[in-house]
């Protein structure tokens, strides 16, 4: 049947033009037995050409979107929203978690999982929350661990890590608010920021704040090959 192909959507520098993907999503997924597929963003129409050679997908981190789309304000610690990029990974998104394709949202992408459901984000979560927020984008290296995230105890996300408790990185300034339809939250941070969501009436569709292409750890390991697994198992239900 071969390695099952797992998108990875590419960020991209507007100073420059390019398009790039971190190399911990590259390796995390060749090192799960999948073959890596950076996306690009291009038109919406081209959604539905990439998705049929997908089994699944792992959406990534970048600059804000805009609040505009989960009926947000324009805060001043919003940074460069790349429109044509969002408009492209909204509909893809929705057209993947719509088939059922195994999904993994990183930082921006699981928000963006979480709004496409119809859920929404903080605009800028020191000044959102109504309760003392640590600043989890406080210049910290983005290899670092900065605080720990706790899982439920019946979460999939649990039983994929093997660990209810674990310390992660942290490179955000916005954070889940309302909760997208059929979304749960599996994961918070000690200040009660949300860090995990899942939809457990899927195969895999799981969304974490925290960046593990970064970390390279044991954790973010289980997770890619969670993702590879899921997406061998998606390929073989459609036939592939």
């Amino acid at each position: 049947m071969g390695r099952p192909l797992i998108g990875i959507t590419a960020s991209f520098r507007t100073a420059t033009g390019e398009f790039y993907a971190q190399g911990g999503f590259v390796e995390g997924v060749r090192e799960a037995g999948g073959l890596p597929v950076i996306v690009p963003h291009g038109a919406a129409d081209d959604v539905a050409a990439y998705l049929p050679l997908l089994d699944a997908l792992i959406l990534t981190g970048g600059s804000d979107f805009a609040p505009s789309r989960y009926g947000g304000s324009m805060h001043p610690a919003i940074t460069e929203i790349i429109e044509p990029r969002d408009a492209f990974e909204f509909p893809l998104a929705e057209a993947a978690m719509g088939r059922g394709m195994p999904v993994l949202g990183v930082c921006r992408g699981m928000q963006i999982m979480n709004v496409v459901r119809g859920g929404s984000i903080f605009d800028h979560t020191l000044d959102g929350r109504t309760v003392p927020t640590d600043d989890h984008r406080d210049g910290s290296p983005i290899k670092e661990i900065v605080h720990d995230v706790e899982l439920a105890a019946d979460a999939a996300l649990t039983r994929i890590l093997n660990a209810v408790r674990f310390g992660v990185n942290s490179m955000h300034h916005q954070a889940i608010d309302r909760v997208g339809e059929g979304f749960v939250v599996t994961g918070h941070a000690p200040d009660g920021v949300i860090e995990a969501i899942e939809d457990p009436a899927t195969p895999f569709l799981i969304g974490v704040q925290w960046h593990p292409e970064e970390l390279g750890d044991e954790h973010g390991r289980r997770l890619f090959a969670a993702l590879v697994t899921a997406a061998r198992a998606f390929r073989a239900s459609s036939g592939g």
